[in-house]
C-alpha cells in the first residue's frame, strides 16, 4: 500500500494546533445578536407567570422570548428522519418544566455577557410538583400524568429456544448498575442562525452528527419547506453522541427566524451538562444458565433505563443493549425485556457505542462469574462461547463475515502475559495495594445494514492542475474522518492525500446522507468513495482516449499518469487531461455513485487490564492496558491508535470516576460542574498498548472495519473486571469509587453484587 497503513495528522491538525480552527462559537457576522437561555431551577413544575419587566432595563437587549409568548409546537430531538416515530414532547420552551434545565425561555442580546446579566432579572413564579429523581420514585405513579403517552416504554426479544436445566449445570443471578454519565465533550454545544429575509432561507451553523437529520426536525418544527433550511456542519470538538440529536438547532432556527438576524447560542459547560442530554443510568437483573462445561445455556435479562425528562431516544437506545447481546456470543436462548421509564432528571440520550457499552458491562461480568464458579480460565470461557468467522447475527440475520474474536483473545492472552499475571495478582491479596488483572471483549456493528437504509452518494472530479475534490457528506468529530477518506481515495488515484480536497456536510452542497451514526463513516462511506475512486479513473481513462485517440482498452493509469499499456512514451498526465477536456470538449472530468451497503461485518476488541487498589483510601490506579483490535484494516495508525488511547482513558474514567449523580439526592438536580463531576486526566492514564490483526474484511474499503465506537465498548467491564480480581469481590456497578469501596471492605461482605 502506498498510502494506507501509513500515518498521516488529521486535515485541520495545523489550525487546531495553532488555536486558529473555526468552530461554530466563532462564527461572527454583522449585528449578531446572542441568546442566553432561561432554564427550570425545579425539576417538576407548571411555570405561572415570568416577570420580564426588569430584564428588559438591561443595557443590549433586544428581545425576550419565553413559553406564554412563543409557539406551543411539539418536536422530538430524536425524530431525525421519515422512519424515526417518537412522541414530539418538548417545546423550545415550556410552560410545564419536567428537569433541572429544561429550557423556559431566553434574552436576545447585543453582547452574550449582557443576555446572561438579564436572565437573572428574570422573576419565575412556579407551582411545584411530585417529581421522581430515579426509576424506582418514577413506578410509584407519582408523575405519571407528566406526558400524556406516558413514562414507560417496553421492548423486548428472544433467540433461540428455552432450554431446560439439566444435572450439572450452574445457575446464577447478577446485578448491573451503572449511573448517569456526561459525555464532556471539549466544545460545549454551540449554534449560529441567520435567516434571510428576502429570500425565506434559513441556515443554521452548528457542530452536527446529521445535516440532513438536523434539517428534517428543524423545517417540520418550523413549517418549512426543506430547500430553505440549510445546515452546515461545522468544525467539531468532539461528541461521543451528545452532538447527534436535534437540540438546540430548533430553537435557535426559531429565534432567528423571528428576528430576521443572526445570532448565537454557546452554552457554558454547566448548562451543556444540565440542558443537553447524557448517558442513562440503568439497572440490570440477569439469570444465566452454563453448562458444566463452560458453554453458555440461557440468558435472561431485565433490564430498566431511566430516560430523564422525555423519552427522545431511550426507547431505541434501551432495545439495542439488548440487541447487541448476540455481537460478541452465540445464544442457545436468550430473552431480553426492556424499559425506558422517564423521571425528572437530564434527558438521556445517545453515547459512544450506543448501548453496547452497557451490554458488554452486564455479559463480560456473566461470563467472569461463570468463570469463576466453573473454575474455567476467563479466556478460555469466551473462546469456547464467541461468534466464529461466517457465522450470522441471529436478529438481523446479516454475515459477522471475517470475525476474529477468538484472534483478538489468544494474541491478548499472549501479549499481556495473561497467565503469569493471574499468578502475581493471587500473591498481593493480603498487602494493603492489591494487584489485580482482568480483562473484556466488546464487539460492534459498522452501519445501519439491514435494519435502516445505509447509503452514500459521493461525487469527485479533477480539477485543472490535476488535484482531485471530493463531494461527499461528511461528519469529523475531530478524529480523522476527512483525512481517512482522502487516504482511501489517494490509494486508489496514486495522489497524495493533500492534493485531494474532502468537504464537510452541507445541506447545500453536499449529497444526503444518513449521517455520523452507528460506526457507520468509514465501512459505508469510505466504501463509497473507494469505488468513486475507481470510477473517477475509469472516466480518466475514457477522456485520455479521445486526447490520444487511443482506444480505451490499451491505456492504463498509474499515480496520475494515463500511458500506453505497450508505448510508455505515449502518455499523459492528468493535469494535461484535466485542461484538454476543459477547453477542447468543454466539459469537467467528473463522476458520482451511490453506494448502498449490503453488509455488517463484526468487529471486536479484547482489552486487559492491571490495576492496583489501596485498600487504606479505595483509590484505583490503572497501571496497565492491552488493547487488541480486529479491524480488518489500518487507514491511518496513527489515529486508530489515538483514537483507542482516547477510548481507553474515557472507559477508565466512567468506570472509576464519573457520576452525575449528586452525593445529597432529594433537590432533582443532576451534577453539572467539573469540581464534582471527576474525570480521569492525562496525569491518571495508564500505560497503553495497541495491537491490531488485520485481516481484511469482504466489505468495507480495503477490507476496513470500524473503531471509533468498538474501541470504548469493552474499557469498563475490564477495569470491573481487574477491580474484582484484586479484590475478591463481585461488583457490577460502576463507577467504583474510593467511597464505595472503603464501603465494601468496612462492611466485611466477601461478595457484593450491588
Amino acid at each position: 500500500m502506498k498510502y494506507i497503513g501509513k500515518d498521516f495528522p488529521i486535515h485541520d491538525a495545523e489550525n487546531k494546533a495553532k488555536g486558529k480552527a473555526i468552530y461554530a462559537g466563532d462564527l461572527s457576522f454583522g449585528k449578531m445578536l446572542y441568546i442566553a437561555l432561561l432554564v427550570s431551577d425545579y425539576p417538576h413544575a407548571i411555570i405561572k407567570s415570568i416577570d420580564v419587566s426588569e430584564a428588559l432595563k438591561m443595557p443590549g437587549v433586544v428581545e425576550i422570548m419565553h413559553c406564554f409568548n412563543t409557539t406551543k409546537k411539539g418536536f422530538s430531538r430524536y425524530n431525525t428522519t421519515n422512519n424515526i416515530k417518537v412522541a414530539e414532547q418538548e417545546r423550545i420552551f415550556t410552560d410545564h418544566v419536567r428537569f433541572v434545565g429544561d429550557r423556559i425561555g431566553a434574552v436576545i442580546a447585543d453582547d452574550p455577557v449582557n443576555a446572561k446579566l438579564a436572565v437573572k432579572k428574570i422573576k419565575v413564579e412556579y407551582e411545584k410538583l411530585h417529581f421522581a429523581e430515579n426509576i424506582e420514585t418514577a413506578l410509584t405513579g407519582v408523575i405519571d400524568t407528566m406526558h400524556p403517552e406516558g413514562i414507560i416504554n417496553e421492548c423486548e426479544l428472544t433467540v433461540g429456544e428455552k432450554q431446560v436445566v439439566c444435572a450439572g449445570d450452574v445457575t446464577f443471578r447478577t446485578q448491573t448498575d451503572i449511573d448517569r454519565i456526561s459525555h464532556i465533550a471539549m466544545e460545549p454545544h454551540s449554534c449560529t442562525a441567520y435567516y434571510d429575509e428576502g429570500m425565506h432561507q434559513l441556515t443554521i451553523w452548528s457542530p452536527n452528527q446529521s445535516v440532513y437529520g438536523m434539517r428534517y426536525t428543524v423545517a417540520n418544527f418550523l413549517d418549512m419547506p426543506f430547500n430553505k433550511v440549510r445546515i452546515i456542519k461545522t468544525t467539531m470538538g468532539g461528541s461521543f453522541g451528545c452532538k447527534q440529536e436535534c437540540i438546540l438547532e430548533p430553537v435557535i432556527g426559531y429565534i432567528a427566524k423571528c428576528l430576521k438576524q443572526p445570532v448565537q447560542l454557546s452554552m457554558t459547560r454547566s448548562e451543556a451538562m444540565l440542558s443537553t442530554l447524557c448517558r442513562a443510568p440503568i439497572r440490570a437483573e440477569a439469570e444465566a444458565i452454563f453448562c458444566e462445561n463452560g458453554k453458555l445455556k440461557s440468558l435472561e435479562i431485565n433490564n430498566s433505563l431511566d430516560a430523564g425528562a422525555y423519552l427522545g431516544s431511550s426507547s431505541v437506545y434501551v432495545k439495542t443493549i439488548g440487541e447487541m447481546m448476540v455481537r460478541n456470543y452465540n445464544f442457545p436462548y436468550l430473552h431480553y425485556i426492556g424499559r425506558s421509564i422517564c423521571t425528572n432528571m437530564p434527558v438521556s440520550g445517545g453515547f459512544r457505542g450506543w448501548g453496547t457499552p452497557e451490554c458488554t458491562m452486564i455479559m463480560e461480568h456473566i461470563m467472569d462469574k461463570a468463570a469463576k464458579l466453573l473454575n474455567i480460565d476467563p479466556i478460555d470461557i469466551r473462546i469456547l462461547n464467541a461468534i466464529q468467522p461466517q457465522e450470522f447475527d441471529p436478529i438481523t440475520h446479516a454475515t459477522f463475515d471475517e470475525s476474529r474474536l477468538v484472534a483478538c483473545l489468544k494474541k491478548g492472552q499472549e501479549i499481556f502475559a495473561w497467565e503469569e499475571r493471574r499468578e502475581k495478582s493471587k500473591k498481593s491479596k493480603n498487602g494493603r495495594y492489591k494487584i489485580g488483572v482482568g480483562m473484556a471483549c466488546g464487539g460492534h456493528i459498522n452501519g445501519h445494514y439491514p435494519g435502516k437504509p445505509d447509503f452514500s452518494r459521493v461525487e469527485m472530479g479533477v480539477n485543472e492542475d490535476g488535484s482531485i475534490y471530493i463531494n461527499v457528506t461528511l461528519h469529523d468529530h475531530g478524529c480523522g474522518t476527512v483525512r481517512a477518506m482522502q487516504i482511501i481515495a489517494g490509494e486508489v488515484l496514486g495522489i497524495d492525500p493533500d492534493e485531494i480536497n474532502v468537504g464537510e456536510g452541507d445541506t447545500f452542497i453536499t449529497p444526503v446522507d444518513v449521517g455520523c451514526y452507528a460506526s457507520r463513516t468509514i465501512h459505508v462511506i469510505g466504501a463509497a468513495v473507494e469505488k468513486c475512486s475507481r470510477a473517477l479513473i475509469d472516466e480518466i481513462i475514457n477522456q485520455a482516449s479521445r486526447i490520444l485517440d487511443v482506444i480505451p482498452s490499451e491505456l492504463q493509469y498509474e499515480n496520475g499518469i494515463v500511458s500506453h499499456r505497450r508505448n510508455h512514451s505515449i502518455n499523459i498526465s492528468l493535469r494535461q487531461i484535466a485542461i484538454e477536456v476543459h477547453y477542447r470538449y468543454q466539459k469537467s472530468i467528473d463522476v458520482s455513485i451511490n453506494h448502498i451497503s449490503n453488509s455488517n461485518p463484526a468487529v471486536h476488541g479484547a482489552h486487559f487490564a492491571q490495576v492496583c487498589v489501596d485498600s487504606y483510601t479505595g483509590f484505583v490506579q490503572v497501571e496497565d492496558y492491552l488493547a487488541v483490535h480486529d479491524i480488518g484494516r489500518v487507514i491511518n495508525p496513527e489515529i486508530c491508535v489515538a483514537q483507542i488511547e482516547g477510548a481507553i482513558q474515557m472507559g477508565c474514567s466512567i468506570a472509576l470516576s464519573e457520576s452525575m449523580t449528586p452525593k445529597n439526592s432529594g433537590a432533582g438536580r443532576a451534577v453539572s460542574s467539573l469540581k464534582d463531576y471527576h474525570i480521569l486526566n492525562a496525569f491518571d492514564s495508564p500505560h497503553i498498548n495497541v495491537v491490531f490483526i488485520e485481516d481484511p474484511c469482504n466489505f468495507g474499503p480495503f477490507g476496513a472495519k470500524s473503531i471509533g465506537e468498538v474501541s470504548f465498548v469493552p474499557v469498563s467491564a475490564a477495569i470491573v473486571s481487574a477491580v474484582n480480581d484484586a479484590m475478591d469481590s463481585d461488583w457490577n456497578t460502576i463507577p467504583l469509587t474510593p467511597d464505595r469501596i472503603l464501603e465494601w471492605i468496612h462492611s466485611g461482605e466477601e461478595t457484593n453484587d450491588r
